[in-house]
């Protein structure tokens, strides 16, 4: 058993957890992936069928009490989270899409390369292989 820390200073003792966020993320199956660690580690959970994925990530750092009812929320309000364009019915795609507008006069270039020093372009060739 591991005990989590009460960061905040709001409990008398600290809570009791089975697992840690990996090992829950393996055992669920909701559960796609688990990022980690660092400050933003989440779980992705699909809210969808294995046809159409709805994937939303929720914190890996929950307890899993508040895990399972986030999951069981998400399942239960599916119909109406928006995960892609095509699920905002109702909004014409040229709010919902980003474009970068450009004057039809003016094209891309791309830029052209720049010449690199031969014995720097070997190591650099060897330090891909």
């Amino acid at each position: 058993m591991n005990f989590r820390e009460d960061q905040f200073g709001l409990l008398d003792t600290p809570r009791q957890i089975d697992e840690t966020p990996a090992e829950q993320a393996v055992q669920g199956k909701d559960i796609i992936h688990w990022t980690g660690p660092g400050m933003n580690q989440s779980v992705e959970v699909n809210v969808g069928t294995e046809d159409r994925p709805k994937i939303i990530r929720i914190g890996a750092t929950l307890f899993p009490q508040e895990r399972q009812q986030y999951v069981n929320l998400l399942h239960e309000f599916k119909d109406v989270l928006a995960v892609d364009y095509q699920d905002m019915k109702g909004i014409p795609p040229e709010i919902a899409e980003h474009q970068i507008d450009l004057l039809p006069e003016y094209s891309t270039t791309p830029e052209p390369t720049l010449p690199v020093e031969p014995q720097l372009r070997r190591e650099g060739e060897e330090g891909v292989r």
